[in-house]
């Protein structure tokens, strides 16, 4: 393909492999320039695309984390770094379509919360969004934080909202368990606030905060127990703003006491 690809996913229900694509520029005489392909599992041939319409001020739709189907394959959730969360069927026709951090003109400066994350755990349907972009600069930190950043955003299957829980810092990766959520939480680039970085374990009916294992380095991934009471993450380094190094490359596991 003539185009990035960050993801893809495979469902054994349609024997179909999802591929999204984050091109962040469609240069002239580019083949694939839709959003997301569908390939069949076993040979590889193309079943169908799907484009998504990108929204302003953005000329391309970017997915850097998702889609993923449930375990049943009857569903695809994705979103997309101008801030949207969608819900699929399996070839990737759009059942619904929420704003979770979609941009806002700031004074003639457009700033939104990019999205990263889609999944379905147990009839809910998650995504999350990491830090704050600036349209014009994205290497740069913003002045403000979007209200939608930095956060996991719950609904049912019909699309209703469930709750919202925001973290101190980037959601970098997602893990469910047992009537849990648990979100690997790296670096805030606008507040650098660095005891944000850990795991934090949420309810996963209530987005309630339960438990938080801080890591020194921001955490990169998450995992967890199918009972919920076992989570590993991945650290890693970063460098502060006056040249300092803080944390490593280091692998964790907790255990919940009494859970």
């Amino acid at each position: 393909m003539d185009t990035w690809t960050n993801w893809c996913d495979v469902t054994s229900a349609g024997n179909t492999v999802a591929v999204s694509t984050s091109a962040y520029e469609i240069k002239p005489n580019m083949k694939y320039t839709d959003t997301m392909y569908f390939l069949n599992k076993k040979d590889g041939t193309l079943k169908n695309s799907v484009y998504l319409k990108p929204i302003v001020p953005f000329e391309t739709v970017v997915m850097r984390g998702s889609p993923t189907y449930s375990s049943d394959g009857k569903y695809l959730a994705g979103s997309t770094s101008e801030g949207r969360g969608f819900l699929f069927d399996p070839q990737g026709k759009v059942f619904w379509e929420r704003n979770l951090g979609a941009p806002v003109d700031v004074n003639g400066s457009w700033i939104n919360a990019a999205a990263r994350d889609g999944y379905v755990f147990d009839k809910k349907v998650i995504f999350s969004t990491i830090n704050t972009f600036n349209r014009e600069n994205w290497q740069l930190p913003t002045p403000v934080e979007h209200p939608g950043d930095n956060s996991v955003f719950a609904f049912d299957l019909d699309g209703k909202f469930l709750y919202k829980y925001r973290a101190l810092g980037t959601v970098e990766g997602l893990a469910y368990g047992k009537d849990v959520l648990t979100c690997a939480i790296g670096r805030n680039v606008r507040t650098q606030n660095f005891k944000a970085h850990g795991a934090m374990v949420i309810d996963f009916n209530t987005g309630k905060e339960l438990d938080f294992y801080q890591t020194e380095g921001p955490l990169q991934a998450v995992a967890i127990s199918a009972d919920g009471k076992t989570v590993a993450g991945i650290e890693a380094p970063a460098i502060t703003n006056d040249g300092k190094v803080l944390g490593a490359y280091r692998f964790h596991l907790w255990k919940r006491d009494d859970k």
